[in-house]
C-alpha cells in the first residue's frame, strides 16, 4: 500500500510540475529511503532547488528526489547526515497554495501552521541529540515561496543573512555536514 501511494505522488508531483505548476506538496512518503545512506543508522537528506520559485527543498527519498530532478529542480547534493531515528522529529509541511514547504522540530509551530491551512506531512528526518552540527535557519521576509532556507555552512547562513534574511537561530542538528 505505501509504494502504491509513494508511487502515486511521484506521477501527480510529475503531472503537476510539467504542467509548470507551483513547487511539489506531496504527502509524507516517509521512511527516509535513502539509497546512498552511509548506515541504518543514518540518513542523507538530500537539498533540492526550484529556479523558478527560490524554494530550496529537503527531503531523505531518493525517489522524490529522483523525480524533483527529472521535474527540473537542481540537485545540490546531499545537505547533511540525519539519525536514522531519534526523539526529536523535525517535521514536514507544506502550503497548499504556494506549494512551500516547512521543516520545524517546534510541535507548536506545526500545529499553528495546520491550523491556519498548512498541510502535515509527518516526519521528514530526525535531529541529533548529540547536537553535533547545528542546522541554521533562515526567513526571507521578502518573497512568498522560499522563504525559509536550512543550512549547515555558516557562510551561506552568514551571506543570507547579510542579504536581508532573518537569522531564526538553529533549527535542528545534523550528525555531519555535507
Amino acid at each position: 500500500m505505501r509504494k502504491e501511494l509513494k508511487g502515486l505522488a511521484l506521477a501527480a508531483l510529475m503531472v503537476t510540475m510539467l504542467a509548470g505548476c507551483k513547487p511539489p506538496s506531496l504527502p509524507a512518503i516517509g521512511g527516509g529511503s535513502s539509497d546512498d545512506a552511509a548506515s541504518s543508522t543514518t540518513q542523507e537528506v538530500y537539498r533540492l532547488y526550484n529556479m523558478a520559485s527560490g524554494e530550496h527543498f529537503y527531503t531523505t527519498d531518493a525517489a522524490e528526489r529522483d523525480a524533483l530532478v527529472a521535474a527540473g529542480w537542481a540537485d545540490e547534493g546531499v545537505g547533511w547526515i540525519a539519525p536514522a531515528s531519534s526523539e526529536i522529529p523535525v517535521y514536514r509541511l507544506s502550503n497548499p497554495n504556494t506549494g512551500e514547504h516547512h521543516f520545524t522540530t517546534d510541535a507548536a509551530e506545526r500545529d499553528a501552521l495546520v491550523a491556519s491551512g498548512w498541510a502535515d506531512e509527518g516526519v521528514g528526518w530526525y535531529s541529533d541529540p548529540n547536537q553535533a552540527v547545528p542546522l541554521l535557519r533562515e526567513y526571507n521576509p521578502n518573497v512568498e515561496t522560499g522563504s525559509h532556507n536550512y543550512t549547515t555552512d555558516s557562510a551561506e547562513h552568514n551571506n543570507l543573512v547579510a542579504n536581508g534574511w532573518v537569522d531564526e537561530g538553529v533549527g535542528w542538528y545534523a550528525i555531519s555536514a555535507q
